[in-house]
């Protein structure tokens, strides 16, 4: 009996192990995606003409990407985003607090969306520019293919990179393959000089 178990317990690690050698991904700072909680509105009703000072620090939503937000009864918070790796998100935030928004603090996905082992393998990124200051990245300039896509910032190297949307390498949704069928010659037809670049 102990041998057959043993036996079978061989036979499983020999099927395990070459799936995680072949799977040597290592964590990074740019798993967690965040974004800044700007303030909390009356209502839900939002005036988003009054955040237009933010516009190019990233996308404004109610949505967000924290897996247990806080409740806030009769209010609706209002975040801006996104940013890969904490070190991104800080220097937004520093940003934010400058343009008079002293309750603004990051939130984040606690590493779900990538870091989770679904979401790991989204490596990839449609690259739309780099820019040395935060001032130059005019995100509020980007046109959206379909009303899910997003626009995503990473410090990186001492620049800002900004990349539409996250993909895997492959075919699998959300995969790079149909992304640089689709998406990158509409981008281009827009006029940007868009390129695929791994993020992490």
């Amino acid at each position: 009996m102990k041998i057959k178990t043993l036996a079978v317990a061989l036979l499983l690690l020999g099927y395990i192990l070459p799936s995680k050698a072949q799977d040597n991904y290592q964590s990074s700072e740019y798993d967690v995606i965040y974004q800044i909680q700007v303030t909390l509105v009356a209502g839900n009703k939002i005036n988003w003409t009054s955040f237009k000072n933010l516009k190019n620090l990233g996308q404004l939503t109610t949505n967000t990407v924290e897996l247990d937000p806080a409740d806030t009864p009769s209010k609706t918070p209002v975040y801006l985003g996104y940013y890969l790796g904490k070190s991104t998100a800080q220097k937004i935030l520093a940003e934010v607090k400058k343009r008079g928004y002293n309750e603004a603090k990051m939130v984040n996905d606690g590493a779900y969306q990538l870091g989770h082992s679904t979401g790991k393998h989204i490596r990839y990124g449609l690259q739309l520019g780099a820019f040395r200051s935060v001032h130059l990245m005019k995100l509020g300039q980007y046109p959206k293919k379909d009303a899910e896509d997003k626009i995503y910032v990473q410090y990186k190297g001492g620049a800002y990179k900004v990349f539409y949307n996250l993909y895997t390498k492959g075919d699998t949704p959300p995969g790079l393959a149909q992304a640089r069928s689709e998406t990158v010659p509409w981008l281009k037809k827009k006029g940007y000089q868009v390129f695929a670049q791994k993020f992490r």
